[in-house]
């Protein structure tokens, strides 16, 4: 998670009152669509590598 991602994660639960359960959740959620746009961005400089199975 980015260092802005996280400031902003403290400011909405803090503005919403969000129990720590939620924004563990809500950091759970952010890491995994990290994790997901990562493995989105490698999987497509793999197929745009000459000789890459389509």
């Amino acid at each position: 998670m980015t260092r802005t991602t996280s400031s902003s994660m403290v400011k909405l639960s803090q503005v919403h009152g969000m129990t720590p359960t939620e924004v563990a959740a809500m950091k759970d959620c952010i890491e995994l669509l990290n994790d997901s746009v990562y493995n989105l961005k490698q999987s497509l400089e793999e197929m745009s590598r000459p000789g890459s199975k389509d």
